[in-house]
């Protein structure tokens, strides 16, 4: 134990090496009451009290300081310290100030938010106790690539603290949580009767494998991200084998900054998110991407059942995630393209959201699962084939804006109920050929055309409901051919006047 109450240290300037590698010191006095006004270095000031539990600098004043460096370096046996008085605005050197304090379990940085440092220097590296740790800002510093992984080594720090953390003035955020493979949270805003945050990611370019390996991370909002410059996102959360949830829009207020209009890669980004549930891109801009968008998914993304998709992505881009039950189109794909869906067998559920306007060709044939499908009412086209052979589907609603159904459900061998809306006109050859236990199906006074083989193979079809009267439903058999229709004037049809 050292006492130096009786010190003076008012006129001291330098504090560098003062304690250096005292290891046998186990407690220092009254530091709490030093005046270090005056004081412009401190590094290595307690660099290898090895045995030193405690430092008490709650009240040092450091606005003078320039340099933290090595500060506290291998303080192995140091468990907590407080830096609130810490003014940190003169420091331009700050590297490996807490390397080695291995028994620290919390550190918060944020006092030392105002520094003027290029780089951080391996600042915590070693800490290997470190469970909670809040960030400072770096105002200096606009490369922020692999910024744990360079200066912060520890992978078992499980909760980070990015709120208070000023990125403003970032430009590149690559890799910057790269290997913090024990952390199980990242918070970027507080949360409350408002949300807070410093945390800015407006200038940011490049986003590739910014969280990738966090293999214990269960869940990050990153809804209030502006990722209007980012260019890339390749391998974003690459192997964050534990991530069940991703928010890129805020669900309290179905907002989103999270909207891409330069991002041009986006390949691998969730490669091994084998936890993953659900995922909504619905928000993603994807004009500047050259084609389509690249495969997304691997086959270690065998959680993932709930996807919402933006424009741009087809078939390829999900190809493996193979157990995708249940698929949301937004209204960023607004033309839905000719087989980009085709063929996915698990897809149980699809729902295609207000502002889609049409259903290409064989968009979603072959999908042998599909059961449910809802289709809004700013759709206008649905193609030839485009749920063809979608053999587990019961019912179908059309919405009016529909003016045409085409060879659109053919061969959809469990379908027993269609409901047509007021707004469509025709109903071409093969529309629900194929269907053998079709049994009823609602058909608008607005259907002025029937085309031959419309309803070829349905052979049970026992009850058709007409929006109009019987003269009206007996004008429109009258100009409809009867081959491949025979099952109309077997079945018994109810009308507005003949219920």
């Amino acid at each position: 134990t050292l006492d130096l109450s009786p010190l003076d240290t008012s006129s001291v300037t330098n504090m560098s090496s003062m304690f250096k590698d005292c290891a046998n010191l186990s407690s220092i006095n009254s530091l709490r009451v030093w005046n270090v006004a005056n004081v412009t270095d401190m590094t290595y000031m307690f660099g290898g009290c090895e045995l030193l539990e405690e430092i008490d600098v709650s009240n040092f004043n450091t606005h003078n300081v320039n340099s933290f460096a090595l500060m506290f370096y291998n303080c192995k046996a140091l468990q907590e310290v407080n830096l609130s008085s810490f003014d940190a605005s003169n420091v331009t050197e700050i590297a490996n100030m807490f390397y080695g304090c291995s028994a620290l379990t919390e550190l918060d940085l944020r006092p030392l938010g105002d520094n003027k440092c290029s780089r951080a220097g391996a600042m915590i590296n070693a800490c290997d106790s470190l469970e909670e740790l809040y960030l400072c800002t770096f105002q200096n510093i606009t490369d922020m690539s692999y910024f744990m992984q360079n200066n912060m080594v520890n992978t078992n720090i499980k909760k980070i603290h990015a709120e208070d953390m000023n990125t403003t003035n970032v430009t590149n955020m690559e890799g910057m949580f790269l290997n913090c493979k024990g952390t199980e949270e990242i918070t970027f805003r507080t949360y409350g009767n408002s949300s807070s945050t410093s945390f800015s990611t407006r200038n940011v370019t490049n986003m590739k494998s910014m969280f990738m390996r966090c293999e214990a991370l269960k869940s990050i909002d990153l809804s209030f991200f502006d990722t209007s410059k980012v260019i890339t996102m390749e391998t974003m959360f690459m192997e964050c084998k534990s991530l069940k949830t991703i928010d890129f829009i805020d669900k309290t207020i179905g907002f989103s900054y999270f909207t891409t209009p330069a991002l041009a890669g986006c390949a691998a980004m969730f490669y091994g998110c084998s936890s993953l549930e659900e995922l909504d891109l619905g928000n993603f801009d994807t004009r500047s991407i050259s084609g389509n968008v690249p495969i997304i998914f691997d086959s270690n993304c065998t959680s993932l059942t709930k996807l919402r998709v933006c424009d741009k992505v087809n078939w390829r881009t999900i190809q493996d995630a193979t157990n995708l039950q249940e698929l949301i189109i937004s209204p960023k794909m607004v033309n839905i393209p000719g087989g980009a869906f085709g063929g996915r067998s698990n897809l149980i559920t699809l729902t295609i959201e207000n502002g889609v306007q049409t259903i290409e060709p064989s968009a979603f044939a072959s999908c042998t699962g599909l059961k449910n499908i809802t289709i809004s009412n700013t759709v206008t086209q649905i193609g030839d084939n485009a749920f063809a052979s979608c053999s587990e589907l019961e019912e179908i609603t059309i919405p009016g804006s529909v003016t045409r159904i085409g060879y659109s459900f053919g061969g959809c061998t469990k379908l027993r109920n269609v409901t047509i809306l007021n707004g469509v006109t025709q109903l071409s050859g093969g529309a629900f050929a194929g269907c053998p236990v079709l049994k009823t199906i609602t058909i608008p006074y607005t259907v002025t055309q029937i085309n031959a083989g419309a309803f070829s193979g349905c052979t049970t079809l026992t009850d058709i409901y007409y929006g109009g009267t019987t003269a009206q439903w007996n004008s429109l058999m009258a100009n409809t051919p009867t081959g491949g229709n025979e099952s109309l004037t077997a079945a018994s049809v109810h009308t507005t006047d003949n219920p």
